[in-house]
Parts: C-alpha cells; structure tokens; sequence
C-alpha cells in the first residue's frame, strides 16, 4: 500500500487491486488500517497558519519534561479536529502530547509523541488512546530513518504513483 497527500487530498494505492482511492474531507478521519490513527493523523497538513487560530495557553510539566501547552481552534468546521491542545518540550520545541477534541470540545484522542532521534527531531515512537472507544490503544514505531536522501520528484506525482 502507498499513500500520498496532495493539498486536501489523500491517494492510497492497493498494489494487489491495482487500484487508486481518493480520501478527502471526512474520509480523511478513517481508520487508517484498522488501527486508532486516522489518515489525517498521520499525513496532516502542518500549516497551522491556515487551518488554526492558536495561543500560548501556559506550562505544563508532562512525564518530567516541561512544555508549553499550546492552544488550537479550527478556522473552519470541516476540519477534522475543531479544537487540539498540544505540550511542546520548551528544550527541544518538539510535541510531546497532542490532545484532539470535537467542537463540543469532547476529547476525541490523544497522541503521545516519543522515543526522538538526535537532530533533524524525529519521534520513533507514536502512541494514540481513543478517548471514545476507552479501550482502544495504537502504536507506530519508526526502526529505521534517512535524513536528506535525495527522492525523485515522481514520487509525489499522482500520475507516476501507482508504478
């Protein structure tokens, strides 16, 4: 399976079916392989400028480390995530914890980011807990990363994706 995210769009490739889906808008808060993260959660566009209104809200110290706890409201209702609070190591200014809620402001889920490389940061260890479904728990671990490996630039082309 491939995925590639263009703009609000979600491509995801089944080699085995030779076949190209297009997620957007609510597709892209579907489980993403059965598991707790969403599409959205792990291909989100991390412009915030665009999509939210955000304020320094305070401190917080999480599992020993202190953060800034960011606040977050969507600028528009078709966001996935109407409203998200998000720990920021003050050290490393790198999320720790990432709290996702409905616009009832109802927590949704909560990410837990961890296990960072040394610089380029890279959390190798990412947690979700369901806040809906209480028992509902995923994880992804990362065992092995390139920094800066030069990609061909068809990689990203809807047109090239499927081969």
């Amino acid at each position: 399976q491939k995925i590639l995210r263009l703009d609000d769009n979600i491509y995801i490739y089944y080699p085995d079916a030779d076949e190209i889906i297009r997620l957007s808008g609510s597709g892209l808060s579907n489980s993403f392989l059965g598991s707790d993260f969403s599409y959205e959660d792990l291909s989100g566009d991390d412009d915030y400028d665009d999509r939210y209104n955000y304020k320094l809200a305070g401190s917080e110290t999480y599992n020993g480390i202190d953060c800034y706890v960011i606040k977050f409201t969507a600028k528009k209702l078709s966001e996935t995530y109407q409203r998200m609070e998000m720990l920021i190591d003050k050290n490393r200014y790198v999320p720790i914890v990432e709290r996702l809620f409905s616009k009832s402001g109802k927590l949704l889920k909560t990410i837990y980011y961890d296990g960072y490389s040394t610089k380029p940061y890279f959390p190798t260890e990412v947690k979700t807990e369901n806040a809906v479904k209480k028992t509902n728990k995923s994880e992804m671990k990362v065992t092995n990363i390139v920094f800066n490996k030069k990609l061909d630039s068809s990689l990203f082309d809807k047109v090239d994706f499927a081969w």
